[in-house]
């Protein structure tokens, strides 16, 4: 059974003695609304808390009880008060770390999602740029070799010696490579 607050004690001890809250507040000269302000536990309706106290101080005198129980009573009651207010405050700061962190983690996945976008269009880019510089070297190419090329050098890479002065078309179609000897330079795109 939760604890009795001040106001309800205060009704309680009132009603035993069979006093109306009429009589009280014209014995206290204290307004009926505050009284019932008080019975009610609405203290933040009324004056600041020293006014408070004594209201409850002139409401216990008159109905017959020790007012400094009443006050011991009423400041427990505001003690056990704070600390429900304060259990409210760390429970409140908990929840705000806990949305605090969720918001940390969103910005840590976004940051980590827009910096995949960023490597994977800067990469692309890169790749772009190379497809453009292999498309204009795809026109005609003219290979100019050396007078007389070791024999040995074109059978270590493998490759046959390519007949000076042909034209030969590349694997892939795109480009045609003359061939010429060093001797007799030629301007492109002449035969």
């Amino acid at each position: 059974m939760p604890k009795e607050t001040i106001g309800e004690y205060l009704k309680r001890e009132r009603e035993l003695r069979q006093i109306s809250l009429e009589e009280v507040s014209q014995g206290t000269k204290i307004s009926i609304n505050r009284l019932k302000a008080i019975e009610m536990d609405r203290l933040d309706e009324l004056p600041a808390e020293i006014f408070v106290r004594g209201f409850i101080k002139s409401y216990a005198e008159f109905i017959g009880l020790v007012p400094e129980d009443v006050l011991l009573r009423y400041q427990e009651d505001m003690s056990q008060g704070d600390q429900e207010v304060e259990d409210l405050d760390l429970a409140g700061k908990a929840t705000v770390w806990q949305h605090k962190k969720i918001v940390l983690i969103l910005l840590l996945i976004l940051a980590v999602i827009v910096g995949m976008i960023f490597w994977y269009y800067h990469h692309e880019r890169i790749a772009r740029k190379d497809s453009k510089v292999s498309r204009a070297v795809s026109g005609n190419v003219t290979v100019i070799l050396p007078e007389k090329a070791p024999l040995s050098a074109s059978k270590e890479v493998g490759a046959s010696q390519p007949h000076v002065g042909k034209t030969h078309q590349a694997p892939n179609n795109s480009q045609q490579v003359k061939v010429q000897d060093r001797g007799s330079p030629v301007s492109p795109g002449s035969q």
